[in-house]
């Protein structure tokens, strides 16, 4: 079956819900957890099987080549400095930040079961509302403030049962040693993550600036058709609010969690804990960047060259010697300018 996202002229155009749904099913697939506990939605969403590094002729663009590998960059040394950094609202939980906390988390697992009616919805919030006390929920006053019918309708039992529960979830999360690593984690991610950056575009000519110095420069176009790396390779997220938030994406996650393991059919999204690497701002956008996420600092075997991309500035000395490379190798191409059509355009050079 062909995907509805195919590559057309490097244009793989996915919407950050699309990317959502592709982080997570790749997720879940790798997942021995969640692959045999609950049945895996099918998907037509595939990766793009080929991906462009941009890059400049520094001391490492002959040794890449030489030993085949790739490098994966602390995520510290990229060039947003917000990117992959995590925050916190609050260092310690404190009165009313529960109470905060318990209202979105009732309000999200209220939102995952879409048959509750709204009255239904309202009824619990407004009970919710007169049954806090300080930083808990007070039993006795949620006993008094529920209505008879909430005993006796099932889909309204159904809701309470969400209420009673939101109190010990929020505790366990905020209590928990795994939630604790977990956030301690995602606080260390900008040291702890290896970032492999990658483009859905060749002639980019903001990416041939700014990352294969002015033209100057080469771009790989890598073959992931087949490969090992697809189960690492994620896309970047582009949002007008950028924010990571970890404790907000822990308790959504963990959420979430418990209402699959109670419904099935209520789909966890599995890509929270990823998006803090995965996210970057809207002025971001024309990177079009899919990444490969690993251990920071690491080099592995390199991903199958098909072809490389020589900027029109190359020098002929680099030229000459990325001829000698490519022979029986890849194709190589050399960028052409188009002034009238206001295009790039790659010309094949003949190798023999």
């Amino acid at each position: 079956m062909l995907s509805r996202f195919k590559l057309l002229e490097y244009n793989i155009k996915m919407t950050n819900k699309e990317k959502i749904e592709y982080i997570n099913h790749n997720l879940r697939k790798n997942m021995p957890i969640a692959r045999n506990s609950f049945i895996l939605n099918k998907t037509d969403i595939t990766p793009p099987l080929t991906l462009f590094k941009y890059r400049k002729f520094d001391k490492y663009a002959f040794e890449m080549l030489d030993e085949d590998y790739i490098y994966f960059c602390p995520a510290k040394e990229l060039d947003d400095p917000y990117e992959c950094s995590g925050y916190l609202e609050v260092k310690k939980p404190t009165e009313g930040y529960y109470k905060k906390i318990m209202e979105y988390s009732m309000n999200r697992m209220l939102k995952k079961m879409p048959w509750i009616q709204e009255e239904t919805v309202n009824q619990i919030k407004e009970i919710f509302r007169k049954s806090f006390n300080k930083d808990h929920i007070d039993r006795e006053k949620l006993f008094l403030n529920t209505p008879n019918e909430f005993f006796i309708n099932h889909e309204k039992r159904t809701a309470l049962n969400v209420l009673e529960n939101v109190e010990a979830r929020t505790n366990e999360f905020a209590n928990s040693e795994a939630i604790e690593k977990f956030i301690k984690t995602s606080i260390q991610g900008p040291d702890k993550v290896g970032i492999f950056a990658l483009s859905e575009e060749n002639n980019n000519r903001i990416m041939w600036s700014l990352y294969s110095n002015k033209y100057k420069g080469y771009c790989i176009e890598y073959d992931f058709s087949g490969s090992d790396y697809l189960n690492i390779l994620y896309p970047v997220l582009y949002l007008k609010k950028y924010t990571n938030n970890i404790f907000k994406d822990t308790i959504d996650f963990n959420l979430d969690l418990v209402i699959e393991m109670a419904n099935p059919l209520q789909r966890a999204d599995y890509s929270l804990p990823l998006r803090q690497y995965c996210r970057k701002d809207i002025s971001w956008k024309a990177q079009k960047e899919w990444r490969l996420i690993w251990n920071p600092g690491e080099k592995t075997p390199a991903p199958k060259i098909k072809a490389i991309y020589l900027g029109f500035k190359v020098s002929k000395r680099n030229l000459s010697k990325m001829k000698s490379y490519a022979k029986g190798k890849f194709d190589l191409y050399l960028m052409e300018i188009n002034a009238n059509k206001n295009k790039l355009y790659f010309k094949k050079i003949d190798l023999n």
